[in-house]
């Protein structure tokens, strides 16, 4: 069987002193030393960010990424009580040193294995503030393996890389190519000293979890991906890279962060890497970076730009951007009149709050031809529009871009996140009795009765209090047009309550027999099937069908906007469906009765209960343009007099 291991490198490691395997009575969550496999040194614009630990009675290297000025994102176990009482919380003492960009890290390291003083050079930062998701828990799974770092003062402006949003969840789709770049020890067992990259595939749900040691009740593909390469060694991972970024290309050739490195096989070279996917916490990271009291992000604001054509093929798009504190990209779109494919290009401006001055080089155009474009900012809070324009048919003549009207950037006005509840600082005992089998029938049956009453909430139809102020965006809207100056207000929703069934009392009690322990882990699996089911669904699969007619109001507009019906109508799409795969064929031979099934039945019902738990703050937060399709509603949706009917 592959022992997993978490990928933080320890103090002894970091001083070159030994490569440490994971102990032989540790659980399958453990240290190791790091390596990123059949790498080549980082080059090109950079965003990545080396992150050192101290706290609990420990030391030990990440990496990470720049996606603010104030802002570098990692993972959660380099930071947090991975094992034990305490697990999930951040380590009593914790002090983080973090150097972004490109730089030679070794001064830091003699610094971090208390060989000499904070170094001058390379320039770092202390971590302020670190925040984990709620979902954190280390003792079960690696959900949630993120940490997000506000830093005490800002890094380079030209850093940063943007976030994967909910809405381009794709972008980690199985068989893309990503890259994670990271510190760490080479194949010839040195340190390196300055970062590396590796390219790898991203996997589908089967192959990541053929190995004994991910089976499919751990694997959360919702909130996980995996990658590797397509032959041996296929890891692109190892120790030491925790946290470090995995980044694709989007539409428009920039790059963007799918992926937060997590785990992986204590020997790299037999296993797949596996990360936390970063556009199931896209609401997280926005909403707490947006609220922060620190260093807040704001929207991006575009200075005026030009349109130069450079040759008989070629052109550029030339103007400044101030990115608002949050990594950023400017994504040009061309193509000649009623073109029925614009072609993309890009360029990252980093994420600093003062303009910075950007070029995007353009190509493949027809000669002796003017060609139309858009610009538009891409960034974790949303597409931003930005300018039009014509690029002009001949060589050495400019025309400047004109603003679109602009929807304004500000973020939907949601309910409040809740506090976090504290977590419980035991672990407990699965012993193999038949109250501890009552105990997980209860927790399965609170999870049932939560994804009963979430079922329940959408068919009754979704109205406009269900939805965040300012939830939607032109991107949501079909057959609908926008203009705006109108008043910018926006109030928080008024959510419908979920009613949550209460448990019916039970007159007989269920022996403890493998019998019972089969049924009773069906009746779990299939409850987490469906919760993931939901959660595909809620998560950008809703549509303007599942919204009672006539229901929205001005409120869920973007601020400042009016809306019209458009010339030409369109048909109203059907509601969505909560799609429950199948039930996998098993053995009854695959169920015995030992406390270890105990514990998996428990764990299974236990992650089921998590994500009903998470589709309802969801609900209870207010729904957003993330929770449904593009373009799915419509002027039916609306109450007529929003559209002057």
């Amino acid at each position: 069987m592959t022992t997993l291991a978490l990928r933080r490198m320890s103090a002894a490691a970091l001083l070159g002193a030994t490569i440490l395997a994971a102990p032989a009575t540790a659980a399958p969550l453990t240290e190791v030393a790091p390596r990123i496999f059949e790498g080549s040194p980082v080059s090109g614009p950079s965003w990545e960010a080396f992150v050192g630990a101290t706290g609990g009675g420990s030391t030990g290297e990440c990496s990470g990424a720049v996606i603010g000025d104030r802002w570098v994102l990692s993972a959660a176990h380099c930071v947090a009580v991975t094992q034990g009482p305490g697990a999930g919380e951040l380590r009593p003492g914790l002090s983080t040193l973090i150097a972004p960009g490109p730089v030679d890290v070794t001064p830091l390291r003699d610094h971090l294995g208390g060989l000499t003083p904070r170094p001058r050079t390379p320039a770092t930062a202390s971590g302020q503030a670190h925040l984990i998701p709620d979902g954190y828990r280390p003792a079960t799974s690696q959900r949630g393996d993120l940490v997000l770092i506000r830093l005490d003062a800002p890094s380079d402006p030209a850093l940063g890389v943007p976030v994967a949003r909910a809405d381009q969840a794709d972008l980690g789709s199985p068989g893309r190519t990503a890259t994670l770049r990271g510190w760490g020890v080479t194949e010839a067992g040195t340190v390196s000293a300055g970062p590396r990259q590796a390219n790898g595939r991203i996997t589908g749900v089967a192959e990541c979890t053929s190995t004994a040691a991910v089976p499919p009740f751990l694997y959360d593909d919702a909130r996980m991906l995996c990658a590797g390469r397509s032959s041996e060694p296929r890891a692109i991972a190892c120790g030491g890279d925790s946290g470090g970024p995995l980044t694709t290309a989007a539409p428009g050739g920039y790059p963007v962060l799918i992926g937060v490195d997590s785990f992986g096989a204590v020997d790299c070279g037999l296993g797949l890497s596996y990360f936390t996917r970063a556009s199931r916490y896209a609401d997280f990271l926005r909403q707490r970076m947006s609220a922060d009291p620190v260093a807040a992000v704001t929207a991006p604001s575009l200075s005026p730009s030009a349109a130069v054509r450079t040759g008989p093929t070629t052109a550029e798009i030339r103007g400044a951007v101030a990115p608002g504190g949050l990594a950023s990209a400017v994504v040009v779109e061309t193509g000649a009149a009623g073109a029925a494919r614009p072609a993309a290009a890009s360029a990252l401006v980093g994420s600093g709050r003062a303009p910075t001055t950007f070029v995007v080089p353009i190509t493949g155009l027809e000669p002796g031809a003017p060609h139309n474009f858009t610009l538009r900012i891409e960034n974790l809070t949303a597409p931003h529009d930005g300018l039009s324009g014509s690029i002009p048919a001949t060589p050495g003549e400019s025309a400047d871009g004109v603003p679109l009207p602009a929807e304004t950037a500000s973020l939907p006005v949601c309910s409040p996140l809740a506090t976090n509840a504290p977590r419980s600082r035991q672990q407990g005992t699965v012993r193999l009795t038949a109250n501890q089998l009552r105990i997980n029938q209860r927790v399965g049956q609170a999870a049932i009765r939560r994804l009963n009453a979430i079922d329940a909430w959408l068919e009754d139809g979704i109205v406009g209090g269900d939805l965040c102020g300012g939830a939607l965006s032109t991107q949501s809207l079909a057959g609908l047009d926008l203009s705006f100056g109108g008043a910018v207000g926006r109030a928080e929703p008024a959510p419908r309550p979920l009613r949550v069934a209460r448990p019916r009392p039970r007159s007989a009690r269920p022996g403890l027999t493998r019998t019972q322990l089969r049924i009773n882990q069906r009746i779990y699996q299939a409850a987490l099937r469906r919760a993931r089911a939901l959660s595909a669904r809620i998560d950008g699969g809703l549509t303007g069908g599942d919204i009672r007619d006539g229901s929205l109001d001005v409120n869920v507009l973007p601020p400042g906007a009016n809306a019209r019906q458009a010339a030409i109508p369109v048909t109203p799409l059907a509601a969505s469906a909560t799609r429950v795969p199948a039930r996998p064929r098993t053995t009854q031979s695959a169920v015995r009765l030992t406390r270890a099934q105990l514990r998996t039945n428990q764990r299974i019902a236990q992650a089921a209960v998590r994500e009903a738990n998470a589709l309802a703050a969801t609900i209870e937060r207010g729904l957003t343009r993330r929770n449904f399709a593009a373009g799915s509603i419509t002027a039916s949706d609306f109450v007529p007099s929003v559209l002057g009917g």
